[in-house]
Order: structure tokens, then sequence, then C-alpha cells
């Protein structure tokens, strides 16, 4: 299946499940078509350089329910942001003053002059000192058996 897919947390449950693991998959695809599977060798761009950006203790936020610590405002790229969300394209994340990583975001359209909008972000995976642009993100979980 093609396409973007999310199923939601009503749909997908696995907080506190006991005696039962899952695990995570994550690959990102560069607009060049490298294709990195998260782990160590792409740096936790979700806990960020510095403290306060780090998003791992960080609520999630939408544009509807705004959690991501702007208040009243967060300076992105030398621009005043009012809501990461409403910048991330409305999109939903773990938002600590908009962070160094968002795979929910968009898709970044090489052809297409967005500058002002937030793209799919993993900010430590870098070539030369700059962020990669990417294309694409796979999530997938599985159900790990647990020996009882």
């Amino acid at each position: 299946m093609h396409g973007e897919h999310w199923l939601g947390l009503k749909k997908v449950y696995m907080v506190n499940q006991k005696d039962t693991r899952f695990q995570l998959h994550i690959a990102l695809v560069s607009h060049d078509d490298i294709t990195l599977h998260l782990g160590r060798y792409a740096g936790d761009a979700f806990r960020g350089y510095e403290q306060e950006q780090n998003q791992k203790t960080a609520p999630f936020s939408t544009s509807d329910v705004d959690n991501d610590g702007c208040n009243p405002f967060c300076s992105i790229r030398n621009c005043t942001v009012e809501s990461c969300s409403t910048q991330h394209n409305h999109t939903g994340w773990w938002l600590n003053q908009c962070g160094l990583a968002n795979l929910n975001g968009t898709p970044e359209d090489a052809e297409q002059n967005q500058e002002k909008r937030m793209h799919i972000l993993w900010d430590t995976w870098r070539q030369n000192g700059i962020p990669y642009t990417i294309k694409s993100v796979t999530m997938k979980i599985r159900w790990i058996a647990t020996n009882n």
C-alpha cells in the first residue's frame, strides 16, 4: 500500500499492555534516495543538541490543542512562530518549541519554494553540516513475543 496512512491512537493501542513488547522501525528516505534506518547512526534529533530542544518529555501538540511551549511565540529560522503545528502544516507531534524532529511533517517538494513551511524533519541526519531533505518516512510497529 502506497500513500499516507494514519491509524491513530484509537486503532493502535500499545501503551501499558502487561507482558507485551513492541518494536518500532523507522526509515527515512532523502530526495536523492538515500535510506536511513533510525538508530545510532542518525543522531537523536528527538532529544536535540541542547536541553531546550528536547522533545522527549513534550506533550503531543496539534493546531487545536497547542502544547508546543511557544508562549507567546518561538523564533525558528529567524521567523516568529506562534504555533509549531500550524508551521508544520497542521500536523501533530511532540513539539517543544518546534524542536528538531517531526516525522509527521509534509514531504518537501523540491520544485516548489515553501521556505516558511516546515517539512519532515530529522535535523541530526546531515551531510556536510546541512540536514537532508526528506521525501518520505515509514514507521512500522511489530509485536515481540515475550517468554513468560
